[in-house]
């Protein structure tokens, strides 16, 4: 008998290419190589959430670990972190409590945008953290009753509080 290709789709097409992307809303995009900035501010956050989980009991993850949006798609952040982490068949992290994204010029206003808007579909998010790759300063998303309320810190010697989780980077 004859084999008959095999058309992948969502999840399992991405594990099967060369080219790591992102799906939202039916749009593939392909993720690009960072900076050594970006990379420096992702490596130092990356060092801060593993010290952060080893007493907390909740976990964060990379850059590698997909995040389900639910009827939107999946998405990439650079550092994610959940209590209790949920995952779906293909390896999705499912519930969030915290995502981070290092702001490069070339992704800040989709991480801004709808990046964001993505996000807040998901109903375990209670915190967005937006990293600057280019000065000391985080914009800090928390959701509260009345809604997504703003804080934005600069400075080297800034700490960012992040009390969904009990976090304090400084």
């Amino acid at each position: 008998p004859k084999l008959q290709p095999i058309e992948l789709t969502g999840a399992a097409r991405e594990r099967a290419s060369d080219v790591k992307s992102e799906l939202l809303h039916g749009e593939v995009v392909a993720m690009a190589g960072g900076t050594r900035w970006h990379d420096r501010v992702g490596t130092a956050l990356r060092t801060g959430l593993a010290r952060f989980a080893d007493d907390s009991g909740c976990e964060s993850f990379s850059s590698d670990l997909r995040i389900r949006v639910p009827d939107a798609g999946y998405l990439y952040p650079d550092a994610s972190s959940a209590c209790g982490p949920m995952f779906d068949a293909d390896e999705c992290l499912l519930n969030p409590i915290v995502v981070w994204e290092v702001l490069s010029p070339s992704t800040e206003a989709r991480d801004r945008g709808a990046k964001f808007d993505a996000y807040r579909r998901i109903g375990s998010l209670r915190t967005y953290v937006l990293l600057s790759s280019s000065r000391p300063r985080a914009t800090v998303f928390h959701l509260s009753p009345a809604g997504w309320l703003l804080n934005e810190v600069d400075g080297r010697r800034a700490r960012i509080e992040i009390p969904s989780i009990g976090l304090v980077l400084e």
